[in-house]
């Protein structure tokens, strides 16, 4: 009867010892999912060319930058106008992910204006 009491208090901490260290959801990890990325960047991609046709994103790299599409910097949500900022001069004001664009030699403005340093 012992080894029975034994055997069932050490059950008993190996499961508390597994629950206790097991990720939240029991077991179920979240794995990377890269048919899930794919399709996000393939329809992120697509809403920005959209927004290029409508004359709405006016990104002065190629490809475009994401950044100000999703509303990471001075412009509303789906739009750019880094093209025109390097246009007028005003290179401080230029995303980052454009100023990085610009720096590789990605830039897609009109006339020389991109090759001015930043």
């Amino acid at each position: 009867m012992r080894d029975l009491e034994i055997i069932i208090v050490l059950l008993l901490i190996l499961v508390v010892f597994s629950l206790a260290f097991m990720p939240f959801g029991f077991g179920r990890h979240h794995r990377f999912n890269h048919h899930q990325r794919e399709d996000v960047i393939f329809s992120l991609q697509n809403a920005i060319a959209e927004s290029v046709e409508a004359g709405e994103y006016r990104c002065c790299i190629e490809p475009a930058c994401k950044m100000c599409y999703l509303g990471n910097w001075i412009f509303e949500d789906g739009k750019c106008a880094c093209d025109d900022l390097i246009a007028e001069g005003k290179f401080n004001q230029v995303c980052p992910e454009c100023k990085g664009g610009m720096e590789k030699g990605q830039c897609e403005s009109a006339g020389d204006s991109c090759s001015v340093e930043i």
